[in-house]
């Protein structure tokens, strides 16, 4: 299930006051994206104290700093991608944000915002990936789970079996163009990667584009529901 995301600047305010506002709003969780974690004039909401006083009132504290400004100039961006930003600390930090660094921190915010279930496994020992990727996929089909996300060696037979599930459109993806693929036009519900095969940067960059993609609709959507149909007993389709 997705939760609500919200921003908040820490201005000048008490930390009673600040805190009295995530309450209000029922957070339960700071995301701290500035690239220093530190205020000269406002000590209270450096890194070094302002986790203590969250816990305080049962508010977790993680600080993204891949997220936050205060980035210097880039070659590697061509000056007029991003010229109309006249503001020049706007305009390197829109250049930043067009990099890997930004949307491993993107995607960690993302992983954030969601509530996850773990179906394990636990360890590092060989296990039978049905036994995983069904568990997966059942979540799914009952509704306990809106997505679902299953790695595997190649991530072949995990995506076999997930679909052996009705109600269940897995897909296996290998980069961001399946995913965005996957999502928008097949309506997926379950992810499957093959963990011996892709890496880590590209592993989350895939399951941030498949949850942050949605359903096109439109003339995908007939198409989708001759797929569900499948999950019909064939004596009566």
């Amino acid at each position: 299930m997705a939760l609500p995301f919200f921003t908040i600047g820490h201005s000048t305010r008490l930390i009673g006051e600040f805190i009295d506002l995530l309450a209000d709003s029922k957070v339960c969780l700071v995301v701290d994206v500035r690239h220093i974690p530190r205020s000269r004039t406002n000590p209270q909401y450096n890194r070094e104290t302002l986790p203590d006083s969250l816990s305080e009132s049962q508010i977790a504290y993680e600080h993204i700093a891949e997220l936050g400004g205060r980035r210097s100039r880039t070659r590697e961006i061509p000056p007029d991608v991003n010229g109309f930003w006249e503001n020049q600390s706007f305009h390197n930090y829109a250049d930043y944000a067009m990099g890997d660094a930004f949307h491993l921190g993107l995607a960690r915010l993302r992983e954030l915002g969601h509530d996850v279930t773990d179906h394990g496994t636990t360890g590092t020992s060989p296990v039978d990936y049905p036994d995983y990727a069904i568990a997966v996929a059942r979540a799914v089909a009952t509704g306990g789970a809106q997505i679902g996300i299953m790695v595997d060696g190649a991530g072949i037979g995990s995506c076999m079996t997930a679909n052996k599930v009705p109600g269940v459109r897995a897909a296996m993806c290998h980069d961001v163009t399946t995913a965005q693929n996957a999502r928008e036009h097949n309506n997926a519900n379950v992810l499957t990667l093959g963990g011996g095969l892709i890496g880590t940067r590209l592993a989350l960059a895939i399951v941030d584009t498949f949850l942050s993609t949605s359903f096109g609709g439109g003339r995908h959507a007939a198409r989708v529901a001759k797929i569900d149909a499948l999950d019909t007993p064939r004596g009566q389709r």
